[in-house]
């Protein structure tokens, strides 16, 4: 997202998601290199076969994945209705308690 700002017909925009979980055999990649745009008075639907990733893929954006869970790249931005918008990135920060690839705390920016 160019210079942390989502476009002004967009709402919602991810870019290079890569989330993982964390397994007794180490780390499995969800989801990889992610990236797609919602505009104003558009739908968006993931379609794909089970396994593929779409519940992933709308827990990430959301920021509701499970401790398993962990975000190693991508940023999503939203855009409020007010225009104002918010940049969120993955950060190193692990939270507290969290087992090796739990999910990575989320830094934000709102310009």
């Amino acid at each position: 997202m160019d210079g942390q700002k989502v476009g002004e017909d967009k709402v919602l925009s991810v870019r290079d998601l890569e989330v993982g979980y964390a397994t007794d055999r180490g780390r499995v990649r969800a989801v990889r290199g992610v990236s797609f745009d919602l505009g104003d008075d558009e739908s968006l639907a993931f379609i794909g076969e089970s396994g593929s990733g779409k519940t992933t893929i709308g827990l990430a954006v959301v920021r509701l994945l499970p401790q398993t869970a962990s975000i190693g790249r991508g940023e999503i931005g939203f855009r409020t209705a007010s225009g104002k918008t918010w940049i969120s990135r993955p950060s190193t920060t692990r939270r507290s308690g969290a087992s090796a690839g739990g999910s990575a705390r989320w830094s934000s920016s709102r310009p």
